[in-house]
């Protein structure tokens, strides 16, 4: 029954909010996030700070994962 009622919450927001919504709910479920490499050097030296939860380690580790994809050094 809960999945059934987790499913139809999706199904609302995806009506409501529209299909990149289902592409996020996908992305979730595989624990892809995609990312691109942003244009210009002088952001690799931006100062980026994540502050979460201490049993947050799943979302640490993705924020870890996108970061070094991006080639960030000040993180």
């Amino acid at each position: 029954m809960r999945r059934l009622q987790w499913l139809m919450n999706k199904l609302k927001a995806m009506v409501r909010k529209g299909p990149a919504t289902l592409r996020n709910i996908v992305y979730s479920k595989f624990n892809y996030w995609p990312v691109t490499r942003l244009d210009g050097s002088e952001l690799q030296y931006v100062p980026a700070y994540c502050i979460s939860l201490t049993r947050a380690t799943q979302k640490r580790q993705l924020m870890k994962k996108q970061v070094n994809g991006l080639g960030l050094t000040r993180f």
